[in-house]
Order: C-alpha cells, then sequence, then structure tokens
C-alpha cells in the first residue's frame, strides 16, 4: 500500500529506503520509477505473472527535512579563571547556525 518518507535535504532517496515505507506485505522484484532523486512521488511496480494481466503499483510521496546547520568554526578568547558560557561559544560560530 502506499507510503510516506522524510529524507533529509540535498540527499538522495534510496530503493531500500521507499520499500521499506510500502505497506502491507509487497512482493520484492519490483520496479521504482521514475529515476531516484529527492522529493517527489516514486512509483513502485511489480509486473502481473499469468495468468494476471494486470500490475500491481503502490506510491511513496517523499519530502525533506532541512538539514541541521552547526554553523562555522570560531575563536573566542576568555579570561584567565574564567569559565566559558554556552552563550558566549554559540555568539563565536560563523555563519548562521
Amino acid at each position: 500500500t502506499d507510503g510516506t518518507l522524510t529524507i533529509c535535504e540535498g540527499t538522495t532517496v534510496t530503493e531500500i529506503q521507499l520499500f521499506n515505507e510500502l505497506g502491507g506485505t509487497p512482493d520484492s522484484g519490483g520496479t521504482w520509477t521514475p529515476t531516484l532523486a529527492s522529493t517527489g512521488t516514486y512509483t513502485y511496480t511489480v509486473t502481473a505473472t499469468s495468468p494476471c494481466t494486470i500490475d500491481s503499483t503502490s506510491e511513496v510521496v517523499v519530502s525533506e527535512q532541512a538539514a541541521p546547520n552547526a554553523g562555522t568554526d570560531g575563536t573566542l578568547i576568555i579570561c584567565t579563571g574564567t569559565t566559558v558560557t554556552e552563550t558566549q561559544l554559540f555568539n563565536e560560530l560563523g555563519g548562521t547556525p
């Protein structure tokens, strides 16, 4: 049955990830379309075997979650004997943590 999947921004979804999101008891050996990339709707098709004539399909809708951003390295100088705080450290990170 149809499923959903959230992946980290900037990654490519894998066949294993998609297959694991299918509900029920899907048969292995099917094919995924379109070509695997990032977000979108992917269709899993299992080809019919005789005497059946209709292929079976299910879909997995993939969305992205924004990647975490720790910023860039920074430098902090403190006086001897003082204790650094988390706020001081955070304020010295570059970029947009």
